[in-house]
């Protein structure tokens, strides 16, 4: 009985350290403000999501650090707005932007800017991230910015598959042994 408690616990450290290397990811909203691009088909007060991917030991717990794709190659992008996907990648500034700024180890802001070439290559559309604020400005055929506001969610952390499976065989021994 000693040599199955021991193999639980064993599995159990191996599995606590095993989720401190997961990925996390943040979904986030965009909700346009009251004044939309006209002909667009913007509503005023709609909503756009997106979400951002990291490794969630690249980012210290406490205090204000940001992190770019050199810091964490893993971190990604995706955010969907008026028909088009923007991502890491799209920033103008890539791969030195965009950068990712976190609070206390949850994801505070971004700073982005991307734009959308059209058919003649003059710019069509340009997005962006405000990074110390909620803020997000968009337009389009270089007209005055429209405003939209981001809601940053507290992140969830998403474990890994083979730690919840140890999490369960760890539980099911340790439950069939107690049985005994």
């Amino acid at each position: 009985m000693k040599f199955t408690l021991h193999l639980v616990l064993l599995q159990f450290t191996f599995s606590s350290v095993s989720a401190l290397a997961a990925t996390t990811v943040v979904n986030f909203q965009v909700t346009l403000g009251p004044e939309v691009a006209p002909g667009y088909g913007l509503v005023a007060g709609s909503s756009f999501s997106g979400a951002v991917a990291y490794d969630n030991s690249v980012v210290p717990m406490s205090g204000t650090t940001s992190i770019t794709k050199a810091e964490d190659s893993t971190i990604t992008l995706s955010f969907d707005f008026a028909g088009f996907t923007y991502q890491e990648t799209d920033d103008t500034e890539y791969p030195l932007f965009p950068r990712f700024r976190f609070v206390d180890g949850n994801l505070a802001g971004i700073a982005y800017v991307a734009l959308n070439k059209s058919v003649s290559g003059e710019p069509d559309a340009i997005v962006e991230f405000t990074y110390d604020t909620s803020r997000f400005y968009y337009s389009f055929d270089d007209e005055d910015p429209f405003e939209g506001t981001v809601t940053w969610p507290t992140a969830g952390v998403v474990p890994e598959p083979r730690t919840l499976a140890l999490c369960a065989m760890s539980s099911l021994l340790f439950v069939r042994n107690r049985k005994r």
